[in-house]
C-alpha cells in the first residue's frame, strides 16, 4: 500500500469538504503542481491526460508529449508514451528512429507493453519480423 503525500491528502480533504466542481478544480491544481515538480507517476498521468483530452483535460498532445519527455528517465510507461509522440506525431514531430529509441529504452527499463507497441513498429515498418514475433508472439507476423 503506497501512502498519499501531505499535499494530496489536503487536496482530498478540500475536495471532500467543497465538494462539486470546485474540488475536481482543486485536486487539478495539486497534480498540475506536483507534475511541476517532477513527481514521475504524475507526470505520466498528466502526459497521458494531455494527449487523449481525458479527465477533464483539453486535448493538448504537444503539452502531453512535453510532460512525458520529463518522466521518461525515471519511467518504462512515460518512455512508452514519449515512442507514441514520435511514432505519431503527437508532439509536432514525427520520427521512426526516436519512436524506436524510445521504445526500446522502455523495453530495457522492464516496461512489458513496450515490447509489442516495439514489435508493431517493427512490422509495419517490414523491418526484422523474426524480432518482432520474439518481442511480442501474440502479433500476428507473417511467416
Amino acid at each position: 500500500m503506497t501512502r498519499a503525500g501531505p499535499a494530496l491528502v489536503l487536496a482530498l480533504a478540500l475536495a471532500a469538504a467543497v465538494g462539486g466542481r470546485a474540488s475536481a478544480q482543486i485536486l487539478d491544481d495539486d497534480l498540475s503542481r506536483m507534475t511541476e515538480a517532477g513527481r514521475a507517476g504524475v507526470q505520466v498521468k498528466e502526459a497521458a491526460d494531455y494527449i487523449g483530452g481525458l479527465n477533464d483535460h483539453r486535448r493538448d498532445p504537444i503539452r502531453g508529449c512535453e510532460i512525458a519527455e520529463k518522466a521518461a528517465p525515471l519511467r518504462g510507461d512515460a518512455q512508452l508514451l514519449v515512442g507514441d509522440c514520435y511514432r505519431f506525431g503527437y508532439g509536432g514531430v514525427q520520427s521512426d528512429s526516436r519512436a524506436q529509441e524510445a521504445y526500446e529504452q522502455a523495453v530495457k527499463m522492464g516496461y512489458e507493453p513496450a515490447r509489442c507497441a516495439l514489435a508493431s513498429m517493427l512490422l509495419v515498418q517490414s523491418r526484422d519480423h523474426e524480432r518482432a514475433r520474439a518481442l511480442c508472439p501474440t502479433l500476428a507476423a507473417p511467416k
